[in-house]
C-alpha cells in the first residue's frame, strides 16, 4: 500500500507510524512516499500510483463532483489533525499594529502601492484558505477588492513575505513561527482562533482500493490511530520532533519543531487575542476522538465556498458529503482499539460564534449568505 504525503507537520501521524513500526505491527505493508506538494498528491491518487494520501480539506468532496483535477473517486478515512495554522503578517504590517481585520485595511495603504494586501495560502481548497478568508471578512475585507490570494508553498510564503511580495500569509506549522524567529512577521492569529473545530489535513484514498482491500485499509487506519495517540502526549514531543527534523520529512530543526509543537493559549498571536483565550484553548488536537471522518466538515466547506460564489447557490451539499467520506470504515478501526466515535452522520461543529448543524434548514444558507467580496476569480 503507497500513502502519499507533503511535509507538514499536520501529516506527523503518518510519519510517528512509521518510525514507531505500527504498520508492520498492524501486519500492514506501507510504503510512506513524500510528494512535492498538493498536486501531485492529486495526481498520484488518479493514476491509481497512491492508495491512500494525506490531503486537503477538499479533496474528497471535490472528486465526487469531478472538479479542481479530481477523475478518480476519493472519500475520506479520518482527519490526521484539527487546528494548527497559524495567519502571519509582514514585519511592516505589524510595526503599524495591524494584527486584526479591522486594523489591516488602513494600515495596507500605507505600506503597499496598489491598495490591497497579497495574501499567501496553501491551495483553495486548503482548510487555511477558508480560515483566511473567514478572517478577512471580519474585518469587510474583500477578496477581489482588497485582497488578492496567491496559492504557494509554505516555504515559499516564508521566502515571499521576506522580499515583500505578500503582506500576510496563513499556513501550517512551523511557518509562522519560522517567519516570526527570522524577523519578517509575526503571528497575529491561529487558525482554531477564527474556526475552533476546523479540520486541518485529512487521510483520504480511493474508493476503488477500499473494495478490494478493506482489511488493509483497516489495519492502516488503526496504525494512524495509535500515532494519533502517540502524538497527543506531551511527553513525546521531543522525540516527535527529532523524527519530523529529519530530511525525509520536514527537514526543519527539531527544536523548531518542537517549539511549534508546544503552542499555547499565550505563546502565539497578538497580545490581546493571547490573554483573551481560554486555558482549555489548543493549537492543535491529534486526539483520535477528533479523527471522526465528519460529513459535516465536508457540508462547512462547501457552504463557504457557496458564500464566497464558487458554487451556486443551492448545490447539493448534503449529499456530496454523504459521498464523500466513510465512517464505517472508520467505526470499525476505532472499535477494535477501544475509542469512542460518533454515531451522527452529520455531527455538530463547533464555531466562533455557536454552532453549525446542518439539520438546522438554516444552516447552510446562513453561511453562504454572509457578505460576498464585490469581485472575486478563484486563482488557478
Amino acid at each position: 500500500m503507497r500513502i502519499g504525503f507533503v511535509g507538514l507537520l499536520d501529516a506527523a501521524p503518518l510519519m510517528v507510524a512509521r518510525e514507531r513500526g505500527l504498520f508492520e505491527e498492524e501486519r500492514v505493508q506501507v510504503q510512506l512516499v513524500r510528494q512535492p506538494g498538493w498536486r501531485a498528491i492529486r495526481d498520484g491518487l488518479n493514476a491509481g500510483w497512491l492508495d491512500l494520501s494525506h490531503a486537503l480539506l477538499g479533496a474528497s468532496a471535490m472528486s465526487q463532483v469531478g472538479r479542481d483535477g479530481y477523475a478518480e473517486s476519493v472519500q475520506t478515512l479520518m482527519t490526521l489533525a484539527r487546528g494548527g495554522s497559524c495567519i502571519v503578517v509582514s514585519s511592516r504590517l505589524a510595526a503599524l499594529d495591524a494584527f486584526t481585520p479591522a486594523s489591516l485595511g488602513a494600515a495596507v495603504r500605507r505600506v503597499s502601492q496598489r491598495n490591497m494586501l497579497s495574501c499567501g495560502h496553501p491551495a483553495r481548497l486548503s482548510a487555511e484558505h477558508f480560515v483566511l478568508r473567514d478572517w478577512l471578512a471580519q474585518g469587510g475585507l474583500k477578496a477581489g477588492a482588497d485582497a488578492e490570494f496567491m496559492p504557494l508553498t509554505p516555504s515559499r510564503m516564508v521566502e515571499h513575505l521576506a522580499k515583500g511580495y505578500l503582506d500576510l500569509f496563513c499556513a501550517p506549522e512551523p511557518w509562522g513561527l519560522l517567519a516570526q524567529r527570522q524577523g519578517i512577521g509575526r503571528i497575529a492569529a491561529c487558525s482554531v482562533d477564527v474556526v475552533p473545530d476546523h479540520p486541518e489535513k485529512l487521510l483520504v484514498g480511493r474508493a476503488a482500493f477500499f473494495a478490494r482491500h478493506e482489511d488493509e485499509v483497516i489495519g492502516a487506519m488503526r496504525a494512524v490511530l495509535r500515532a494519533c495517540q502517540f502524538c497527543g502526549e506531551p511527553a513525546n514531543y521531543p522525540q516527535i520532533a527529532a523524527w519530523l527534523a529529519s530530511e525525509p520529512y520536514l527537514n526543519q530543526p527539531a527544536e523548531l519543531i518542537l517549539q511549534s509543537l508546544c503552542i499555547g493559549p499565550h505563546s502565539a498571536g497578538c497580545e490581546s487575542l493571547a490573554a483573551a483565550r481560554r486555558p482549555e484553548w489548543q493549537f492543535r488536537s491529534f486526539s483520535p476522538q477528533g479523527c471522526f471522518p465528519s460529513a459535516t466538515h465536508v457540508v462547512w466547506m462547501l457552504a463557504q465556498m457557496m458564500r464566497w460564489g464558487e458554487i451556486p447557490a443551492g448545490f447539493d451539499a448534503i449529499n456530496v458529503a454523504r459521498r464523500s467520506v466513510q465512517p464505517n470504515l472508520f467505526r470499525t478501526a476505532a472499535a477494535s482499539l477501544g475509542i469512542q466515535t460518533s454515531a451522527q452522520e452529520f455531527p455538530d461543529m463547533t464555531l466562533k460564534h455557536g454552532t453549525f448543524n446542518v439539520e438546522q434548514p438554516q444552516a447552510i444558507g446562513s453561511i453562504a449568505a454572509l457578505p460576498k467580496p464585490v469581485s472575486w476569480r478563484m486563482p488557478a
